[in-house]
């Protein structure tokens, strides 16, 4: 099972690879093929559901391309994939960094969580999800939304990890979860 899973994995991150590449080549009808034609997505900006096939569609695609003055940096940190025989999931920090046709160069970080199924032997999209979508759909070109430099990602919580929550609670004059009266 384990080899199996290794074997799903890095063939997962090899499609992702390409569709990063694809993403940044502005290549519509690449980025798409990595996408089930049941895909479904759900988003913050009405019609807050896509579905079917491709449901960004290649027209909305490129011209979502076409809102970008020459190349498109896309790059994934912290990916993980978790994966068995027919389906995964992934997350990972994704960062978009261009030029806008009306607000210069921008870069942004987002957190990405995609869906995967294995169909005909390939590892497609069958669920993505990031917030920045229905940002991008909904205010599309509005520059003070991205950080012209948004620099690395964060740290990974390996690298960082979470405070021990019990030395908090045994600190001289730390009441925990007490409350004072009224509050």
């Amino acid at each position: 099972m384990q080899a199996e899973q290794t074997r799903a994995e890095s063939e997962i991150r090899a499609a992702l690879d390409d569709w990063a590449g694809a993403r940044r080549a502005k290549n519509a009808d690449r980025v798409l093929a990595h996408f089930a034609d049941d895909e479904v997505q759900f988003v913050m900006a009405p019609p807050l559901q896509f579905s079917g096939a491709n449901a960004w569609g290649k027209d909305a695609l490129e011209a979502w391309f076409a809102t970008f003055d020459g190349p498109i940096g896309f790059e994934m940190a912290q990916l993980r994939v978790v994966a068995s025989e027919e389906v995964a999931f992934c997350h990972f920090l994704g960062r978009l960094s261009a030029t806008a046709v009306n607000g210069g160069p921008f870069s942004v970080w987002n957190r990405v969580t995609l869906g995967l199924r294995k169909i005909d032997g390939r590892w497609l999209i069958a669920h993505p999800t990031s917030p920045c979508r229905s940002i991008w759909t909904a205010v599309s070109g509005l520059r003070s939304i991205w950080s012209p430099n948004a620099g690395p990602p964060p740290a990974s919580p390996e690298v960082h990890p979470r405070p021990d929550v019990s030395a908090r609670r045994t600190r001289p004059g730390h009441r925990g979860r007490e409350r004072r009266p009224g509050r």
